[in-house]
């Protein structure tokens, strides 16, 4: 269930679907100033609410039990409440301190909640905030190496670890990564056939399908 502040949004569409997607999950209309979505929820998901037309939209967990949410004015997120189970109230919880939290404070706070969550949903939720986001590199992969099977097993954690690796390695000051490829008279040849030589090696990264390159 859903209360709004006003009447201004009777009529308008609330649309449900996951935070990691466009893909819709549900959809109702606002009623007397409140909207309400009834089903069964196979597992828990991070989702998002959203009302057409309108910049309003809200988090919540979207999982079995009489959840609500709360929305107090056009600020949205920061003031937008969800409760009704566990989750929900953690998940307040959270936003509530990620609007709040220094900078200094960031890598405490987020060491402090990936302990009590590196393995449920709340993780989730933790990966889209700026308890992780606004961590350094080096420490976001350690946090994504910390987490437990589930978070690991996710397409976005996957995703999240391998782009880390590589921008890691690959950052300024890193040993360069080898790699092979054919010369213009199809040879094979390394980048460490040049690297490392005594001269400078310019890389002149193109592709073969783009005509101005050939």
């Amino acid at each position: 269930t859903g209360t709004l502040p006003d009447s201004s949004l009777n009529g308008k569409e609330v649309i449900m679907r996951p935070t990691t997607s466009q893909e819709i999950i549900a959809t109702t209309t606002v009623n007397g100033n409140k909207f309400v979505f009834e089903g069964v929820a196979d597992s828990a998901m991070l989702s998002m609410l959203y009302i057409k037309d309108t910049p309003q939209f809200g988090l919540l967990i979207l999982e079995n039990g009489n959840i609500t949410l709360n929305f107090k004015s056009e600020e949205v997120i920061k003031a937008t409440i969800a409760s009704g189970t566990e989750n929900n109230e953690t998940l307040t919880e959270v936003l509530a301190v990620c609007d709040t939290i220094s900078e200094e404070n960031i890598k405490a706070e987020s060491a402090k909640w990936f302990a009590k969550h590196n393995n449920d949903i709340i993780g989730v939720l933790l990966l889209t905030s700026p308890l992780y986001r606004a961590l350094d590199d080096e420490t976001r992969l350690a946090t994504i190496e910390g987490l437990g099977n589930y978070l690991k097993s996710l397409d976005i954690v996957k995703e999240e670890f391998n782009s880390l690796k590589g921008k890691i390695a690959t950052a300024v000051g890193k040993p360069f990564v080898d790699f092979e490829g054919k010369d213009a008279a199809g040879n094979p040849v390394k980048l460490s056939d040049y690297v490392g030589k005594g001269n400078y090696v310019l890389v002149d990264m193109w592709a073969s399908w783009c005509g101005p390159y050939k």
